[in-house]
């Protein structure tokens, strides 16, 4: 359970951490992570992530930027009918 907790925590800080990073280091380091909370499991986790997606792709370059287009996707495809706050973050 904590895990869970410390994992939708990050998921949901990564764009501030990006933002003091600089657009080097968040493609070294925080990419794969983003990459992974995106890909996780549990819909609260990737949901945390996806809130600020927007403000971490800033930092990213723009070739590395389209690869995440999948997760929104992806996320969106597996929200069905009844996961309608995940579907207004996405939009």
């Amino acid at each position: 359970m904590e895990d869970l907790k410390i994992k939708k925590t990050l998921a949901a800080s990564i764009h501030e951490l990006a933002i003091i990073l600089g657009p080097k280091y968040t493609e070294l380091d925080l990419l794969p992570c983003m990459e992974r909370f995106l890909k996780n499991k549990n819909m609260d986790i990737r949901m945390a992530a996806l809130k600020n997606m927007h403000i971490f792709l800033k930092e990213v370059s723009a070739e590395k930027r389209a690869g995440f287009i999948k997760y929104i996707v992806q996320t969106f495809d597996e929200a069905g009918k009844t996961e309608w706050r995940l579907k207004q973050v996405l939009a």
